[in-house]
């Protein structure tokens, strides 16, 4: 922005599959999923007794459904070797996962190192794991587990209600007539 002032920048937060049912989970079970391919998820291997892994990768739509059961997403993901030149994957991933916990109302389990995520949530959002190894980050669901319904719980209820209001289609339609239209 700051680079070509003269240049109109409007703000468009990415939207969430609407075959995703809109709803807020009932938190009275900690339940915590994963939803994707499950070679992107951090430590997949060793977390399966405390994160279910989800593959979205069916020929079916069936595991959408699932969304509903859980109280907690985890969405950290690993970095992977490119086919073609064998470095490590370290460019900028969205925080998809995040928008699609929110349209379901599941808390979520960040990385510090998420900066769109932090963003969103905000730097005082209380479930934030501050490392990428492996005793860190069951640490991390070891702590949401025990914080679960506590006080601390629902700041971070509260924190994914404003991202879903942010990524709601009355809100992306009013960010598209900003872009098409000058509205502000």
């Amino acid at each position: 922005m700051s680079k070509y002032p003269e240049k109109r920048v409007v703000h468009i937060t990415h939207h969430v599959d609407l075959n995703i049912p809109d709803s807020d989970i009932d938190h009275q079970v900690f339940r915590c999923g994963y939803f994707g391919d499950l070679k992107n998820a951090l430590f997949h291997n060793h977390l399966r007794d405390k994160v279910d892994f989800v593959n979205t990768n069916e020929t079916t739509s069936e595991w959408i459904e699932k969304f509903q059961l859980y109280s907690t997403h985890y969405v950290l993901r690993s970095r992977r070797h490119s086919l073609w030149n064998r470095k490590y994957w370290a460019g900028f991933k969205p925080f998809l996962k995040g928008f699609v916990a929110a349209r379901v109302g599941a808390v979520v389990l960040i990385e510090k190192s998420d900066e769109e995520a932090i963003s969103y949530l905000g730097n005082d959002y209380p479930f934030i794991c501050d490392s990428r190894n492996l005793s860190s980050v069951r640490g991390a669901l070891d702590d949401m587990e025990r914080s679960f319904q506590s006080e601390r719980w629902y700041r971070a209820v509260d924190a994914v209600k404003l991202l879903k209001a942010q990524i709601a289609p009355a809100q992306l339609r009013a960010e598209l007539e900003a872009l098409f239209f000058g509205a502000s």
